[in-house]
Order: C-alpha cells, then sequence, then structure tokens
C-alpha cells in the first residue's frame, strides 16, 4: 500500500478557501467564518510560510474575510476580523522589520 503525502501548506490553505467559498456560496456565512480560521491557524503556526507566501494570506485571505463581514450580520465576525487583522498587523511588522535590517 503506498503511503499518502501529506499536503503542502499552501494546498491545505487552499482547500480550507474552497470550502469558505462554498459556505459562501450557500449562504452560510458564519460557518464559511468558522471555517476561515482553519487557515489563519495554518499561517499563525507557520509564520516564515505566511511572510513567503502574503498574496495567499492577504489577498485570499483577509480581504476575502473583510468581504464576508461586510455581509453579515452574525456577532461573532467582528472577532473573527480581528483575529485575522491582528496576525496581518504582527506579520506586517515582522516583513518591515527584516527589510530594515
Amino acid at each position: 500500500m503506498a503511503e499518502k503525502i501529506p499536503p503542502t501548506l499552501e494546498g491545505r490553505v487552499r482547500e480550507i478557501y474552497r470550502a469558505v467559498d462554498d459556505h459562501e456560496a450557500r449562504g452560510d456565512i458564519p460557518k464559511a467564518l468558522i471555517v476561515s480560521k482553519s487557515a489563519l491557524r495554518i499561517f499563525q503556526e507557520n509564520p516564515d510560510f505566511a511572510e513567503a507566501n502574503w498574496d495567499l494570506f492577504y489577498d485570499d485571505g483577509v480581504k476575502k474575510i473583510k468581504a464576508i463581514v461586510g455581509q453579515c450580520d452574525w456577532e461573532p465576525s467582528a472577532d473573527v476580523l480581528t483575529e485575522w487583522t491582528t496576525f496581518e498587523v504582527q506579520l506586517s511588522s515582522r516583513i518591515a522589520g527584516k527589510e530594515a535590517r
């Protein structure tokens, strides 16, 4: 039996983003936001990956979450957005610190 190759971090994040899109398309915004936190956790646990894949994090993640929250009246949505934007600030500071050296 062949050993299954573990998916890459990028592949896992893209899979999560597809699930977010599916939930959003069905109108289940709270579920989309909850699922998005799995991608955020991957970025938080792997800051080098997040830094190297800024577009995947920011363009495909943060911007998407902001758009979803904008169409949502689910109360905890602001908390999810805060988690994403807090890490965005941390990652931006980390990148700026490296560029300053």
